[in-house]
């Protein structure tokens, strides 16, 4: 049985039955009747008040219903075979409508049979409520922040630069496993997001018709865990390191599994900068089904893509890309000198995406200067790449931000030059509020203070921030639209955006601000985020988003009423920047408060496994000579959690050196704290591994020497010199032999 819930359209059904209308008043003398296939659909929210479906009939089957006989019981199924409900009665105030009665009623009657009331049922979800077209479409004139956005597809795809890959993920998708999955990062710009939208549109141009494909939709209340998808899907999960999607993922796919018997072939791509602790975190909320339908699919960097073997996009590529994008922004007086000037421009290192070239070339095709690249006087590849990106914010905010007149508070500036719109659309690009969120939060600006500014200028603020920029629609509990702001695009821009407010000292006050506001969790979210991207490029900035880390460390450590699962998510999300930002803001001040509200935290959530996972991962060093107590409790929590993961992942067949490693951690943090009786079997375990491994792969000789000298420490510690003499003595035999 299949249960419909909340469509977004009308969902094709039929059925097989026995109307009389159809035939001559002759034919209707004739004994029995003839079965009739009848197909249709079910139309979305009728009969919700009366408890029914209402079945409307395709037109071209039947003139005109009223007089027909023998439907009443007719079994409507749909695509699938699922039964969807009975007629009951014509619909009388329409033509060929008829009320069903819904099957998940029919199976709670009391008088049912077993075998309808035993029947397994499913929840039907469509699949347009979760994925969306591969490309945006637009009737209107789209901005220029817009042409450069891959789903916009304003400049054609460039087969040269990512060819090899979209031929790869084709074949991928044609193969005969089930369901499978695949991931596919790069740098921001690389053309990640492009690719992906072309193989989407790839699968559904197909002669035969039979895919589906498209990008996931990933705001709140989606219900992945229960879509069973009628034909082969494609699905391309964008942003995977979020939590949100990642949860999603995870449903659709343990949904899957379950449905295995019944499902069709279903793709399922991930799409992130990096495979960093997301994707580990991922299998291990699966219990490993993910590694397991990966072991099927293809990763792909598009940062090691070139033709030449080396990184980044190589010459011809360059030209390639900067020619067509050229040719598609030219507008009347644009020039072959000025071509051949964006070629001089793109060819230099800094230049090393997709999206910078064609932002580049936006600005010379529309007669905008590029930065100066001279030979003498060189920047570095930072500085050429923020001069071109100034170069186009300053275009965006004078071709567009001055239509909009409320975002600046004094008459006598224009809007382009406003520091009043520079922060109203950062402080949107920094959260994603609503629109009547962002009337609040705009007070968080020092420009645009609460004593001074009336409501009516903030809501006509929002209103024009909005029309620049509007994100997608939300629904409240009620079900009623929310409209939301999105933030300023592609990543590489909002980024620069973000770090140009840090040049005027005014990042930092508006981030701790922000901070002291009832702020939701996906603000909060979505401001650890930007301070992870911005911390990449923009080292300088991170500090101003100390508070964020600071408040999200807090929250996990419970040190708020209102902390709850939701702070655990994001420091497991985020833990490698919430790490890096506590270490260098305790270097910076010579003060350990973070550092000892993060070992709270890790103590309060030690036993969960995305914890222990993301701990296993973490890219950034916590120092095991540590400067306080503080740091040396860091070194030894994590340590810990990087023992409990590796064990989990340890086979006595196969050991692996990173729990030998993450041994070795924990008893020198233990040793640290003078706690060298509980540090001495870790050390010697550590050791036991080491030799094991050396035995069979020479390269781990000057690991097992490192772990023997450690013991050796260790021995000293607790007084057994001899034994320690020995272990430095075995030492420096095999440090000989390496």
């Amino acid at each position: 049985m299949g249960i419909l819930d909340d469509l977004g359209g009308p969902y094709a059904a039929s059925g097989f039955g026995f109307p009389t209308a159809n035939r001559s008043s002759e034919d209707r003398r004739i004994a029995g009747r003839h079965i009739a296939y009848i197909a249709g659909d079910i139309l979305p929210g009728e009969g919700a008040e009366r408890h029914k479906l209402v079945f409307e009939i395709t037109p071209g089957q039947v003139d005109d219903d009223s007089a027909w006989q023998g439907v009443s019981g007719m079994s409507v199924f749909d695509n699938r075979g699922q039964l969807l409900g009975v007629v009951s009665e014509r619909h009388a105030a329409w033509r060929n409508r008829w009320d069903l009665i819904p099957a998940d009623d029919i199976r709670s009657a009391s008088s049912v049979s077993r075998v309808l009331r035993d029947m397994p049922s499913r929840h039907i979800v469509q699949s347009s409520s979760l994925i969306e077209p591969p490309y945006h479409s637009s009737a209107e004139a789209i901005s220029e922040y817009q042409m450069l956005q891959a789903r916009y597809a304003y400049v054609p795809f460039i087969a040269d630069s990512h060819d090899s890959v979209l031929t790869k993920l084709r074949e991928w998708c044609q193969t005969d496993t089930t369901c499978s999955i695949s991931v596919l990062t790069g740098q921001g710009g690389s053309g990640k997001t492009r690719l992906a939208a072309e193989l989407c549109a790839t699968l559904l141009s197909e002669k035969d018709a039979s895919w589906q494909a498209g990008f996931a939709r990933t705001d709140t209340n989606r219900a992945w865990g229960e879509f069973l998808p009628d034909r082969p899907t494609l699905v391309v999960f964008d942003y995977s390191e979020r939590s949100s999607v990642r949860d999603y993922v995870n449903q659709w796919v343990q949904h899957l599994v379950g449905e295995r018997a019944v499902a069709p072939k279903v793709r399922i791509l991930l799409v992130s900068r990096n495979t960093g602790d997301w994707l580990n975190a991922l299998n291990l909320q699966s219990n490993g089904v993910i590694k397991k339908l990966r072991s099927t699919g293809i990763e792909d960097d598009l940062r090691y893509n070139s033709l030449d073997g080396n990184s980044g996009l190589s010459r011809d590529q360059r030209h390639k890309h900067a020619d067509v994008a050229y040719t598609r922004f030219r507008e009347f007086g644009a020039s072959d000198e000025a071509r051949e000037q964006l070629h001089y421009f793109v060819d230099d290192d800094a230049i090393d995406s997709p999206l910078l070239i064609h932002i580049a070339a936006l600005l010379a095709a529309q007669g905008a200067s590029l930065p100066t690249r001279s030979v003498a006087d060189q920047p570095n590849d930072s500085e050429l790449r923020e001069e071109l990106l100034e170069h186009f914010l300053h275009r965006e905010r004078h071709k567009r931000w001055n239509n909009h007149p409320a975002l600046s508070r004094t008459p006598t500036v224009p809007v382009a030059e406003s520091d009043d719109a520079l922060h109203a659309v950062a402080i949107a690009t920094l959260i994603c509020p609503d629109v009547d969120e962002f009337e609040d939060y705009l007070c968080v600006s020092p420009l645009w203070p609460n004593d001074d500014v009336t409501a009516v200028d903030r809501r006509e603020a929002a209103k024009a921030v909005h029309e620049l920029y509007p994100g997608p629609i939300r629904f409240d509990e009620d079900q009623r639209p929310i409209r939301t702001i999105a933030p300023l695009e592609p990543d590489l821009i909002s980024e620069y955006l973000i770090a140009s407010l840090n040049k005027e000292h005014s990042l930092k006050p508006i981030t701790d601000e922000l901070m002291r506001q009832d702020l939701r969790t996906p603000h909060r979210a979505r401001m650890l985020h930007v301070g992870d991207l911005v911390a990449n490029h923009y080292p300088e900035a991170a500090e101003a988003f100390t508070s964020s880390v600071d408040q999200t460390i807090r929250h996990a450590a419970g040190e708020f009423d209102d902390s709850d699962s939701t702070a655990l998510q994001l420091l497991v999300k985020h833990f490698d920047h919430i790490v890096r930002t506590a270490l260098n803001e305790s270097a910076r001040t010579a003060k350990t408060d973070s550092i000892g509200a993060l070992n709270t935290a890790i103590i309060r959530h030690s036993e969960h496994p995305d914890l222990a996972e993301a701990a296993a991962h973490l890219d950034v060093v916590v120092p095991g000579r540590p400067s306080s107590r503080q740091h040396a409790d860091l070194f030894l929590h994590i340590s810990q959690l990087e023992v409990i993961y590796f064990k989990s992942q340890y086979s006595q067949v196969s050991p692996n050196s990173d729990y030998a490693r993450s041994l070795e951690n924990l008893g020198v943090g233990l040793s640290n704290l003078g706690r060298h009786e509980e540090a001495h079997p870790h050390r010697q375990r550590a050791v036991e591994l080491y030799e094991h491994l050396a035995a069979t792969n020479p390269a781990h000789t000057p690991d097992l020497a490192h772990s023997l000298k450690s013991l050796g420490i260790g021995l000293e510690h607790l007084g057994r010199h001899k034994e320690a003499h020995r272990c430095f003595q075995r030492s420096q035999e095999v440090q000989g032999q390496s």
